[in-house]
This record gives C-alpha cells, sequence and structure tokens, in this order.
C-alpha cells in the first residue's frame, strides 16, 4: 500500500523521491497543510502508512520471546538494560523477567512515579537488581559504568538515541571486561536498512566484533549458520561417542553462541582449557575448541 502510494506521490512531487529520513516526512507535512486537496490526501496516506508499517514492527509478537530467550542464555552475573521504544513492550518483558528472575529486575518509563523512577535506578546503580527494563526515558539520564550487556528491543529510528544507548553500556569498566549489544531487528524492513549501515561502518567494524544471529520462534533459540555447520562437523568427527557425551557436546556448544568464545584461536581456548577453575568450564571449553578446529 505504501508503495503504491509513494508512487502516485512522486508523480505529483518529483523532488520528494531525492528525500530521505526527517526531511521527506517534514516536506510530506507541508504537503498535509498547503498543498492542494488530492496531492494533500496522498501526502496524509503515505504519512498514515508508514506510522501503521512502523507499529507492526515495533510491536512484533516475538520482540518479547526474543528477549526473554536472550536474558536466560546471557547468565545470572549479567547486569542487563533492555531497551524499548513501547511502554505496553516493556511492561511485557519485565512482568515475564520476573517471574524468571524474582528480585532481580525492575522497570523504569515515563508512566511510572518519579519516586519509584528514582528508586528503581538507585536499585540498579547499587546492584540491588542487575536487569533493568526502560523506554525512550532512560536515554537522557543514567550513568552506571557496570552493566555489560545491552539489549535494543527494537531499534529507534534516531542516531542520537542509539548513540546515547551505546553510551550506557560501553563505558570504561573497572574489571576490563568486554560489553556486548544484541539488536533485535526484522530483516528486509527499514529497521534492517538503517542498523546495518551503522553496523557496518568502517570506524564500528574496526572496533566492534559483530555475530549475526537469527531467532527460532519455534525452537526458542538463537541460530547462526555458520555455528550450524562447525557444529554439524564436530558432532560428525566425534560420532563414535556415547549419546550422553554428543549431547553434553552440543548443549555446551549453543551455550557458547552468544560469545565469542567459538570464533578465538585455537591456542585461546587451549589456554582456557588448561586454566579451567571445574569440569563443567572444561567441557565447555572443548566444545568451544572443537568448533574452532571445524572452523578451519
Amino acid at each position: 500500500q505504501i508503495g503504491y502510494a509513494m508512487y502516485e506521490l512522486f508523480q505529483a512531487h518529483p523532488e520528494l523521491s531525492r528525500m530521505k529520513g526527517l526531511g521527506f516526512f517534514h516536506a510530506l507535512e507541508d504537503i498535509i497543510r498547503h498543498g492542494e486537496p488530492e496531492k494533500s490526501e496522498l501526502a496524509k496516506a503515505v504519512m498514515f502508512l508508514s506510522l501503521q508499517r512502523k507499529e507492526i514492527v515495533y510491536l512484533a509478537e516475538h520482540r518479547i520471546s526474543g528477549v526473554i530467550c536472550l536474558a536466560k542464555a546471557i547468565g545470572i552475573k549479567s547486569r542487563i538494560i533492555i531497551f524499548g521504544e513501547r511502554i505496553s513492550t516493556a511492561k511485557d518483558i519485565y512482568c515475564q523477567l520476573s517471574q524468571i528472575f524474582p528480585n532481580e529486575v525492575g522497570i523504569y518509563h515515563s508512566k511510572i512515579p518519579k519516586y519509584m523512577g528514582t528508586h528503581t535506578l538507585r536499585q540498579f546503580k547499587d546492584s540491588d537488581i542487575r536487569i533493568l527494563v526502560t523506554c525512550r526515558t532512560l536515554d537522557e539520564g543514567l550513568n552506571v559504568s557496570e552493566t555489560d550487556i545491552g539489549i535494543v528491543v527494537s531499534s529507534t529510528g534516531s542516531r542520537r538515541q542509539r548513540v546515547q544507548r551505546l553510551g550506557r553500556v560501553l563505558r570504561k569498566k573497572k574489571n576490563a571486561a568486554k560489553a556486548k549489544f544484541f539488536y533485535l531487528f526484522i530483516e528486509d524492513t527499514v529497521e534492517e536498512e538503517e542498523l546495518l549501515k551503522e553496523m557496518t561502518s568502517p570506524k564500528m567494524q574496526k572496533h566492534v566484533k559483530r555475530i549475526d544471529l537469527r531467532f527460532d520462534p519455534i525452537e526458542n533459540r538463537f541460530t547462526n549458520d555458520h555455528h550450524e555447520k562447525w557444529l554439524e562437523i564436530a558432532l560428525e568427527d566425534k560420532k563414535s561417542h556415547t549419546t550422553e557425551e554428543l549431547t553434553e557436546l552440543k548443549r555446551n556448544a549453543y551455550k557458547g553462541l552468544l560469545s565469542e568464545d567459538w570464533l578465538t584461536t585455537e591456542n585461546d581456548c587451549l589456554e582456557k582449557i588448561k586454566n579451567s577453575a571445574n569440569i563443567a568450564e572444561r567441557n565447555y571449553f572443548i566444545a568451544m575448541l572443537l568448533l574452532i578446529r571445524a572452523r578451519s
């Protein structure tokens, strides 16, 4: 519907085809206010349909299940900020995570009384809670240096807000730990186009490792095509092992998907196996080693 409406609009106003982003929508508003009735109706249709599309993208139901899956897979020691665009989505995420992690989750948005919001932010800053679910309101006001995970439920169209969100998590850490950001986006939409344009910039590629994941809502887990291929090779090489051993290998392989452990060097991984604190940790890094060898 947007395509048809845009075609008609560009026929009437060819100059609009060269505009992008906010400039395009400011021009639409000008046509709605001052244009001829027929052209004004076309501009209204494009504006209305664009807003509808934005809502469909932002409120896609699997965003919430994707966030819940991530929070469960990340681990119980990480401090996480979850950024949403809609209060309704933030509330749903907060309710579900509160059941999974009792007394560890707080919520902050513009509809919460100020004293409650201040208390929640203080709890997060003091590590009384480790997961904070928020909306745009937080973008202006919080400095928490020890946050190590950011999850963006839906990517804002504002570059300034994206930079502010990065800044909440990518501050210098006392323990020199790496920070991670997870962006959830829908393929083949404007959201993907905007986000990947930023993620693939030379400056970002120089400083940031990027792993592309795909969410499987049926299996309720994330996957990566390379990871799947290398795991298949590793399992084939170990097919003489018992079912229990193969199950443990597979479990550890998926456990490491959200880390960069399976993308390190063989020597680094061997060092981690050598310095493992217990059998579980050793088994995990052995699984990572098998993926690294399958990769090479």
